[in-house]
């Protein structure tokens, strides 16, 4: 695959992958990229990225409680 240059390429693949791991874990990209590059710009701790990697933000996702819940602080 080619984009340019190797560098081009490399950042075209892992783009392609990360868009891809929403997909499996059934993340929409766009929400999913829009809600991480708010938190990078935000100062997110670099010693907590992995919560923010596809897989692990569908979670926080699916345990964090709705604005409707009675439990909600």
């Amino acid at each position: 695959m080619f984009a340019g240059s190797d560098k081009g390429a490399q950042r075209l693949a892992i783009g392609y992958t990360i868009f891809g791991s929403c997909r499996m874990h059934g993340v929409n990209p766009l929400a999913w990229a829009t809600d991480v590059i708010g938190k990078l710009q935000a100062g997110w701790p670099r010693g907590r990225l992995d919560e923010l990697l596809p897989d692990a933000w569908a979670n926080s996702l699916l345990s964090a409680p709705s604005a409707g819940d009675a439990d909600a602080t």
